[in-house]
């Protein structure tokens, strides 16, 4: 849109003996070629009477159809930024209503929150219906390592299963290795892997989960309440199966 040049034009000061028809008809023209975009054309009347020191001024129609061109142009994007305004108070009470409400944090703290690595594997041995033996990886940026420190310990259902857990960090993973035996002291032998651990400083599992990210062919879900946890093999096992 073109900016609307002054519509209110005053003349110069002049009187009726030193004004002339001709003078008048050029003072028009002038005014009226003023606006680029819009030509109007002042009508000279020869009737005029100008009294001593008399202001001459113009304000044609068609001006004023101008001037309720830009009124209807100002009004409706006033109205449009009104609108718009409108439309996103209304978006930021939705979105109020939303964060406040209870199920919306626990949605949140179930993003933000992980899960414990004992949760993952009691969950997956349920899942699998209790297996005589499984083997697998899990990320340890997808779960919170409460499990530190243990190498091979007893870990019971509330089945009444019992199984024996090889358990070593080897990052970017954690590596669980499950065989369902009867329950059975295994202090002597977590020691001893974790004495071992500590004297090799880590270098040989460091290694053995570099390896693994190459070596992983296989990838299944745990499903837990509110996350699915992935966990990775070397391959693809038989759940029912002794070997």
């Amino acid at each position: 849109m073109y900016l609307l040049k002054p519509l209110y034009f005053q003349l110069p000061v002049v009187t009726k003996h030193s004004l002339s028809h001709s003078i008048l008809e050029k003072n028009s023209l002038n005014l009226a070629t003023k606006s680029s975009k819009w030509h109007y054309c002042m009508q000279v009347h020869s009737h005029l009477d100008l009294s001593d020191y008399e202001v001459l001024t113009f304000f044609d129609t068609k001006y004023v159809k101008v001037i309720i061109i830009y009124v209807h142009t100002y009004v409706y994007y006033l109205l449009h930024a009104l609108k718009i305004r409108r439309k996103a108070l209304r978006n930021s009470k939705l979105i109020k209503q939303y964060l406040f409400k209870k199920e919306t944090y626990r949605e949140m703290a179930a993003l933000l929150v992980k899960p414990r690595a004992s949760e993952v594997l009691t969950a997956y041995l349920k899942q699998c219906n209790e297996p005589p033996w499984t083997s697998y990886f899990v990320k340890q940026a997808d779960v919170v390592n409460d499990q530190f420190g243990k190498s091979h310990f007893n870990w019971p259902l509330d089945t009444g299963a019992n199984y024996h857990i090889l358990r070593t960090g080897c990052f970017p993973y954690l590596k669980y290795h499950c065989t369902k035996r009867p329950h059975q002291n295994l202090d002597i032998e977590n020691l001893f892997f974790g004495l071992l651990k500590v004297l090799n400083l880590g270098i040989p599992t460091f290694f053995y989960g570099l390896s693994a990210t190459a070596l992983i062919s296989h990838t299944e879900y745990v499903i837990l309440k509110n996350k699915t946890i992935p966990i990775y093999f070397l391959y693809e096992e038989d759940k029912g199966s002794f070997h």
